[in-house]
């Protein structure tokens, strides 16, 4: 019995302890469930929230498709494009090598134009070279030919002007012995001509005082007269070679006499025939010529 009671007692205490075990298991169970379910409540708020996320996902990537669809597209246009613009290019590309190489034969076509044309300007420059010393060479020998031709027409009117110097002096010298002559010929005659009237005789009173009124007979400078002969005259050809010689020499000057002309006073009515015969031979020696 005590065996027994023992017995019951290690297995009641056996029990109680896996009891014990139980409830600390169940108890540990619950808590895990509700952690678990705090776990599982928390996932579903999360499972909400991906699912809005997924959402709005979906919808940019739609959004972005319809962009990709119309960028594709855009770079579709714009490959078209560029190719279209390569064609272009390609083409202009060839248009210019083609326009390079004709404009590459024009020059060389105009190179050779010009070596030829500097060949013939060269040509062309020594023939007018040529020209020009022939044509130089022909003017100095025309200049030389006139300038001999000029020195012999200048000795000539040298010689001439040198004769007509002396034609010209003689005459001068002619002249000269001319117009002294007729000087000393005009004194004598003034001399001759107004000494009768000073040794007339007195007349009556009436006709002294008549005359004293109207007369003046006395002559202030006596028997003193100027008179000069006119220039005689020279022919045409000796006359005007003369103004050369007279100009290049400076000492033979041509001066014309100035015009006769008495110093004494002109009577307005002569007293006698004597004076009217004074007056007529005082007038026809100044016209009259030396020669």
């Amino acid at each position: 019995m005590v065996d027994s009671q023992n017995e019951m007692k290690r297995i009641q205490n056996e029990a109680l302890q896996v009891h014990q075990k139980l409830d600390d298991q169940i108890a540990q169970l619950k808590r895990e469930k509700e952690d678990s379910t705090d776990k599982i409540q928390r996932l579903l708020a999360r499972k909400e929230e991906l699912k809005d996320v997924v959402a709005d996902l979906e919808g940019k990537l739609d959004e972005l498709k319809s962009q990709n669809d119309a960028i594709s597209s855009r770079w579709q246009d714009r490959t078209s494009l560029l190719d279209k613009l390569e064609k272009q290019v390609e083409q202009m590309r060839r248009g210019w090598e083609e326009e390079q190489q004709l404009l590459i034969t024009e020059r060389d076509d105009a190179k050779n134009r010009a070596v030829s044309l500097q060949a013939q300007m060269e040509r062309m420059d020594a023939a007018f070279r040529k020209q020009m010393a022939a044509t130089i060479e022909a003017n100095d020998r025309a200049i030389s030919a006139a300038r001999l031709d000029a020195e012999m027409i200048r000795s000539s009117c040298e010689s001439r002007v040198a004769e007509v110097e002396a034609e010209m002096r003689v005459v001068l010298v002619e002249t000269e012995e001319a117009r002294q002559a007729m000087e000393s010929r005009l004194r004598k005659l003034s001399s001759v001509l107004c000494d009768p009237l000073s040794a007339e005789p007195s007349l009556p009173a009436e006709r002294s005082t008549h005359h004293s009124h109207h007369h003046s007979h006395t002559c202030p400078h006596g028997t003193e007269w100027s008179a000069t002969p006119p220039s005689p005259s020279l022919p045409p050809h000796s006359a005007s070679i003369g103004l050369t010689a007279s100009t290049r020499l400076g000492s033979s000057r041509l001066n014309s006499p100035p015009p006769l002309g008495h110093t004494c006073a002109r009577m307005v009515h002569p007293l006698n025939s004597c004076e009217r015969d004074m007056g007529s031979g005082c007038d026809a020696g100044i016209h009259r010529s030396p020669h």
